[in-house]
């Protein structure tokens, strides 16, 4: 008897719809998985023999042909031992064949019957809701993550989690099924609020440092919150012990929540890499990567023969925070090109291409030098050969992508116990920002969101988010600036030997900045601004 059933595969961070079929005819007996298997599916042989027969059912002695279709794709991964499981059962008559057509199902067998958890398995549901499948069956530690699946628009699906092979069968036998004590099946509309919505925002709760707590460094938090308003990539240049790293995990705390949209983007791609919390499966908070700088390529970019994502695309929507950037590896600095600019990374594959989103704000640090304190001369050992050995470890290109370059100096007069003096009467005033007085994280954070809320409705409709992400039209269009302005951006250009990708993330900068100020045209003191972010990438470029 011929029986078929529904699982998928995930490719990227898509899930693509896989027919597993199942023939159980006379003759020699045999046992055959075919398809373009990978071994971990080849092995599913064995695990699947051992649950049935720990679960009261044997295999017959007939031959048994097992097919995963489209056999032109790869197939890889565990959670194909259920829908095996179900589709010999229901060739075999235990399972009636009609309700099996249209379900789709995944999970892994152990060898006594129980399901355990598989990774991607919101991708494979929101995979199987576009295909019109309307019954999903899951390990029940699953759950959670494919109720998700319930707040993307379209159809309402049915999907259930269950604890083991019985609990499974249980589901299409109906009345005739009995329970064993520990089977467990838990029907997923009961996780789901009646009125199936999410608020748009989530809070984003942080236990990042305050930058209250950061002595002085004023400028350096006004470079923060330009780079943070327009997602513009950061870059902070100074000796040890001044504040970089510090400032840097700050940033989290005035990171604005994501939506749901974004967050749901986030938590597949952290389903596809197995890291979802298990009480927690929605991402809430925009993430913060910070990988060591022995971190290797594949790590950094994905890897694997059907690659998963790595920390450039766990970092979308986030921070990648990369401490002592001239302690990386050149090569794995010069994978950040394509991200920086077009926010995707694609990986190329012997089974295919893989494009992974990477639309992520590189906050980067590092000191002037190997030993940190040039151009301190009564502290710094370096000579000039080994200065430029060092910053040049950074490619030229690499420095061109980056939007704000900030210089840090250890605060003269400041110390720990010194009191914050901002005045928080009017925090979001437009302009707040006045140098000598101490900026907190929930300060900064309202004017960031207030300059994000700006931006969202200066691009609604576009498909775009932040100034960064501005095309060179757009520049033309948005980057408004009074009649003197226009002819200093000629002047500073020329001065200044800007490149043309220079000139379009200076104006993108300056717009961020005329955000925060309140201000709906470009002035010449926020192109001031801008320009001294870029001056110091060419100061320490041409050292």
């Amino acid at each position: 008897m011929f029986t078929s059933i529904y699982s998928g595969a995930v490719c990227g961070i898509e899930g693509q719809l896989v027919r597993v079929e199942a023939d159980i005819s006379d003759g020699f007996p045999s046992y055959s998985l075919v398809g373009y298997l990978a071994s971990e599916v080849k092995e599913a042989r064995e695990r699947v023999s051992a649950a049935l027969k720990n679960s009261g059912m044997r295999l017959p002695a007939k031959k048994i042909i097992i097919n995963l279709s489209p056999a032109g794709m790869r197939k890889q991964g565990t959670a194909y031992d259920l829908p095996i499981a179900l589709s010999i059962l229901g060739s075999l008559g235990v399972l009636p064949q009609d309700k099996l057509n249209h379900v789709f199902a995944a999970g892994e067998l152990s060898l006594d019957g129980s399901l355990r958890p598989v990774k991607g398995i919101l991708s494979l549901i929101l995979m199987a809701k576009a295909h019109g499948i309307s019954t999903c069956l899951v390990p029940r530690d699953n759950l959670k993550e494919a109720m998700l699946a319930q707040y993307e628009g379209g159809q309402s699906m049915n999907i259930i989690g269950v604890s083991d092979l019985k609990a499974a069968c249980a589901c299409f036998l109906g009345g005739k099924a009995v329970l064993e004590e520990g089977s467990q099946i838990i029907f997923g509309q009961s996780c789901v609020p009646e009125d199936k919505k999410l608020p748009e925002f989530l809070e984003a709760g942080s236990d990042a440092v305050d930058f209250a707590e950061i002595a002085g460094q004023e400028s350096l938090k006004r470079a923060i919150m330009a780079a943070v308003s327009g997602m513009h990539h950061l870059l902070m240049i100074g000796p040890p012990g001044c504040g970089k790293s510090m400032s840097a995990r700050a940033i989290r705390g005035i990171l604005p929540p994501m939506t749901i949209e974004e967050s749901l983007e986030v938590t597949r791609l952290y389903s596809v890499a197995g890291l979802l919390d298990k009480k927690d499966v929605l991402v809430t908070r925009p993430p913060f990567r910070s990988p060591h700088h022995t971190v290797p390529i594949k790590t950094m970019t994905g890897g694997g023969s059907v690659p998963v994502p790595g920390e450039i695309s766990l970092a979308h929507r986030g921070i990648l925070f990369l401490d002592e950037l001239a302690e990386f590896a050149p090569a794995t600095l010069e994978v950040l090109r394509q991200p920086l600019e077009e926010g995707v990374i694609t990986i190329n594959r012997l089974h295919g291409s893989f494009v992974f989103p990477a639309g992520f704000m590189l906050v980067a640090a590092m000191n002037p030098c190997r030993c940190g304190y040039y151009p301190d001369r009564n502290r710094c050992q370096c000579t000039p050969a080994d200065v430029y050995r060092y910053l040049h470890r950074i490619s030229r290109p690499l420095w061109n992508r980056i939007d704000v370059c900030v210089e840090v100096h250890p605060p003269v007069g400041e110390n720990i116990f010194k009191e914050n003096t901002f005045n928080r009467k009017e925090p979001d005033k437009p302009g707040a920002f006045a140098p000598g007085k101490g900026l907190d994280s929930a300060s900064m954070a309202r004017m960031v969101r207030r300059a994000r809320q700006v931006q969202k409705q200066r691009f609604a409709g576009t498909g775009i988010s932040f100034n960064s992400q501005m095309t060179g039209a757009m520049v033309k269009r948005y980057c408004i600036s009074e009649p003197g302005a226009r002819a200093y951006v000629s002047h500073l250009a020329e001065s200044a030997d800007l490149t043309m990708r220079a000139q379009h993330k200076l104006m993108k900068v300056a717009r961020t900045i005329a955000d925060l100020d309140g201000e709906e045209r470009i002035l010449e003191q926020h192109l001031d601004e801008a320009l001294c972010y870029r001056m110091v990438e060419q100061s320490y470029w041409d050292f």
